[in-house]
């Protein structure tokens, strides 16, 4: 089975040009940030994870089908529904009466859909929209927020938007359904829902679900499924269907996504579950293979200062130990990928009053190798880099099954200077920082990420938190 995200591309069945423009210059959004920063306005801030429901309401053909069942989901106090641009004043003539309208389109055209603002809808509006959005909303609950671009002129943008005091920053996709995927996560929400988020038109009359600009019909064309379903989309909605499963693999293990209804993203969603599960079918079991073992302990018995690298985090992993004894009294410790002791005997030298039990973990050194027991804090330094690709995800959960509270690891991120008995270099997995990070969220809280150095020669450190910690 084909990698949904391939879909497609240029290296498959359909039209080679995806890429979306800006609908804006630059010079235009920073012009319009530039206004809209000097407006006393209470800037997007990270929430404390809940468990409130994000309902995201889109605009697409299928939306009329589902209205009783959103005005249903409304009365829970628990399901908090989202829109974005005229979708909002649909709802409202419906019955329907948004938690939140989430814009992002810098055009001029997005100050129709404000005029008629409702007291109890709080307003999310990106800096970069033109002035007469937020002067359409002026005495309304607005938070003005600070979206990524990607753009070449990105870097002047943020420090423009963090002028004001500190705000949180959205990545996500193009069009504004994609971007809420982040915008749920940051506001503390773990399962955001989308209804009418189809990505598809049901014909070349119904195109959306209410009366709204149509695109021109030479855009419109039939892009077919592995399933052999073919569905009416424009090159637009096609990159938002693909982005839509870039964006779900990223926020993976933050937030749990369910497409309501039958369109084409719902048709790629389910396209990517099957996926998934085949991959994780095929993937092996345990946390390393027999060959790559016997390689290790080769090399743990060849190289004496193979497996000593540990003890230079002493100070970083001996600081946090203290804040969690202080929290919870006498606490453990795991040392997970050991090698030679370094750091347990520079936390015994370091230590003093501390109140902690250290045990280590090994598979490839002699006396460390039974399975380990879970402990408040797991150390895991300078280890990743050296797992097999195929089972980095086993390691990872297993990381994850063992943390009581807190795990810390260092990863490198360029070549090692030892080389294995077979040739290949002693760290064989070289990821990205961007890789990492979506490995690491998918089994545990990023509390910190911090980056030292380049991608050739630096290392990255993650202090995390159990998903079990409330």
């Amino acid at each position: 089975m084909d990698d949904p995200i391939s879909w497609l591309t240029e290296d498959g069945a359909g039209p080679p040009s995806m890429m979306i423009g800006p609908p804006a210059s630059e010079d235009f959004m920073l012009a319009s940030a530039r206004i809209n920063m000097a407006r006393t306005l209470p800037g997007l801030r990270r929430v404390t994870r809940h468990d409130d429901i994000a309902v995201f309401v889109a605009a697409g053909p299928s939306l009329p089908r589902y209205l009783d069942e959103i005005r249903e989901r409304a009365k829970d106090p628990r399901v908090k529904i989202i829109t974005s641009n005229k979708t909002h004043d649909y709802l409202i003539e419906n019955g329907i009466v948004p938690w939140a309208e989430f814009i992002i389109d810098p055009k001029p055209s997005m100050a129709e859909y404000v005029r008629h603002p409702h007291p109890e809808v709080g307003y999310f509006i990106a800096a970069h929209c033109v002035p007469e959005v937020f002067d359409a909303l002026a005495g309304y609950r607005v938070c003005r927020v600070g979206v990524g671009q990607g753009a070449d002129r990105q870097e002047e943008l943020d420090a423009l938007l963090l002028s004001a005091g500190p705000t949180e920053i959205l990545m996500g996709g193009g069009m504004t359904p994609l971007r809420s995927m982040c915008l749920v996560e940051v506001l503390g929400f773990q399962r955001e829902e989308f209804y009418a988020f189809d990505s598809c038109f049901e014909s070349y009359e119904s195109v959306y679900g209410y009366d709204k600009k149509r695109p021109a019909p030479e855009d419109i064309f039939e892009a077919e499924t592995p399933d052999g379903r073919k569905w009416l989309t424009t090159e637009a909605f096609a990159s938002q269907a693909r982005q839509y499963i870039k964006w779900r693999r990223r926020l993976a293990g933050l937030v749990e996504f369910t497409i309501h209804g039958d369109g084409l993203i719902a048709a790629l969603d389910a396209w990517e579950r099957a996926w998934l599960a085949e991959r994780a079918a095929a993937m092996p079991k345990g946390l390393m293979s027999p060959e790559y073992l016997a390689l290790q302990r080769q090399l743990h018995a060849d190289r004496p200062d193979y497996g000593i690298g540990a003890g230079r985090h002493v100070r970083v992993v001996l600081g946090l130990a203290r804040q969690i004894e202080k929290r919870y009294g006498r606490i453990t410790m795991l040392d997970y990928g050991a090698g030679k002791g370094a750091l347990k005997r520079g936390l015994a030298d370091a230590a003093g009053d501390l109140a902690v039990t250290v045990n280590e973990y090994d598979p490839a050194i002699p006396g460390m190798d039974s399975p380990p027991a879970p402990a408040d804090i797991v150390t895991c330094l300078d280890v990743l880099e050296h797992v097999e690709p195929d089972y980095i995800r086993n390691v990872l959960a297993h990381l994850a099954e063992l943390t009581k509270k807190v795990a810390i690891f260092v990863v490198h991120l360029g070549p090692a200077a030892k080389v294995m008995a077979d040739g290949r270099n002693a760290h064989i997995l070289q990821k990205d920082t961007g890789w990492w990070k979506i490995m690491v969220q998918q089994h545990f809280r990023i509390g910190e990420m911090k980056r030292v150095g380049t991608d050739d020669a630096g290392e990255l450190v993650f202090v995390c938190q159990s998903k079990s910690v409330r």
